[in-house]
């Protein structure tokens, strides 16, 4: 038990070192893209959107995600985390959107960030994607939570196409934009979130799903009892 302790000690004082090392070395083998907070939405409670200046060489799909580096912060085992990206490529600008109320430290960073702060991301990814449909099927997006930032990006992606947007949450992000597309769109509660999608189940329609686990889980479960093909469903998943 004491080896134990001690070899945690050991980690914990070396480990603030390796990554300074790392960053002084100017982080070899990964390419750091920076942006800027332009703009920072409270979208309801404690969720914000944050919308980043966007690279112009920077190479990217609807769907993808980045590890983002809390603002002013560098690369530690506290401040990076998966986030999805909620900008479709076409769109000047990029944008985040997380829910901070767990006032981890990460979260804190961002909750206390301020126009101007620098926001760095790297390996920036993904199969959560929608380029590959063909534009005549109808495609419908099951979002719950959290899940609608990468949803919200495949959707701008094809705005013009055959979409529904089924979004089950205690309360909604970008707002203005449901408001615009009020016929494509289903703002449900969990209560209501299956009725809704039973309305969707023709043959031919594609599913992307995108929430925490669990709900990931219970959509797929449900599509599968109702004889969705497994090729038509799409689904990412997350703990955050």
């Amino acid at each position: 038990m004491l080896d134990i302790d001690i070899m945690e000690f050991l980690k914990k004082l070396i480990r603030p070192i390796y990554f300074w090392v790392y960053r002084m070395r100017g982080y070899p083998g990964i390419k750091i893209v920076s942006t800027e907070i332009t703009e920072i939405i409270n979208e309801y409670n404690d969720v914000f959107t944050y919308k980043l200046t966007k690279p112009q060489d920077l190479h990217l799909h609807a769907g993808y995600y980045a590890h983002v580096i809390a603002p002013n912060s560098h690369i530690n085992n506290y401040d990076v985390q998966d986030m999805s990206l909620a900008t479709a490529p076409h769109e000047d600008h990029l944008m985040i959107t997380m829910d901070t109320q767990s006032n981890s430290r990460y979260k804190r960073k961002f909750k206390n960030a301020k126009v101007g702060d620098r926001v760095d991301m790297y390996s920036i990814k993904g199969d959560f994607t929608n380029d590959h449909l063909n534009d005549s099927d109808k495609t419908v997006y099951i979002a719950g939570g959290i899940g609608i930032t990468a949803i919200r990006s495949l959707i701008f992606n094809k705005i013009d196409k055959n979409w529904r947007l089924i979004y089950a949450g205690k309360g909604y992000c970008y707002q203005d934009l449901w408001n615009d597309n009020a016929a494509k769109v289903s703002l449900v509660k969990r209560n209501t979130l299956y009725p809704t999608i039973s309305e969707e189940l023709q043959p031919g329609t594609n599913f992307y799903v995108c929430g925490s686990g669990s709900f990931v889980e219970d959509v797929q479960r449900y599509l599968r009892d109702n004889r969705v093909d497994s090729s038509r469903v799409k689904a990412e998943s997350f703990g955050r």
